[in-house]
């Protein structure tokens, strides 16, 4: 799931932010053991368009 927004401070100048939640689940029996599990990430973004 992934979830994100831009905010436009003036017509040149804005922001973005963004989360992402990945839940990762399997039966199968892999060589390194387990493999499920979950992975957060995010990150914000500063731009100016000219």
């Amino acid at each position: 799931m992934t979830l994100g927004a831009t905010y436009n401070f003036t017509e040149a100048f804005y922001t973005k932010v963004s989360a992402t939640c990945d839940i990762f689940k399997s039966d199968e029996m892999y060589v390194y053991g387990d493999e499920d599990g979950d992975s957060y990430t995010g990150y914000v973004a500063f731009g100016y368009s000219f």
